[in-house]
């Protein structure tokens, strides 16, 4: 299978449902904007998103993802923008967010008790 580069993908307020599949993460790792916001996605956010090392946008608020935020966020160093808001998420905010040094805007703002 030929190796796919994904750039962008912007889902937002298409009124998509579902889970978000992170099988295939592996293909996107040229992705910069991950938009999928105002959606019916529901499930976990996977620890692979940690492996999008060029992102510099995740925008994934206004869903219902559920679980922890994991460590692996951490790896995102190139991420100037992340808004996680208004989604089921529990556990504490992990301390590798620290190592978002370009990081410009955050909203964690919900139900994310902190550590």
């Amino acid at each position: 299978m030929a190796n796919r580069r994904f750039v962008a993908s912007l889902m937002s307020e298409n009124k998509l449902s579902s889970e978000i599949s992170f099988d295939s993460i592996n293909n996107w790792t040229q992705m910069v904007f991950l938009h999928v916001q105002n959606n019916l996605f529901i499930g976990k956010i996977s620890p692979e998103i940690g492996l999008l090392s060029n992102l510099s946008v995740l925008f994934l608020y206004h869903k219902n993802f559920t679980g922890p935020i994991h460590i692996e966020i951490g790896n995102l160093e190139n991420l100037r923008s992340l808004d996680l808001s208004n989604n089921q998420i529990s556990g504490s905010i992990p301390y590798m967010i620290g190592n978002l040094v370009n990081l410009e805007d955050m909203n964690l703002n919900g139900t994310i008790p902190l550590e």
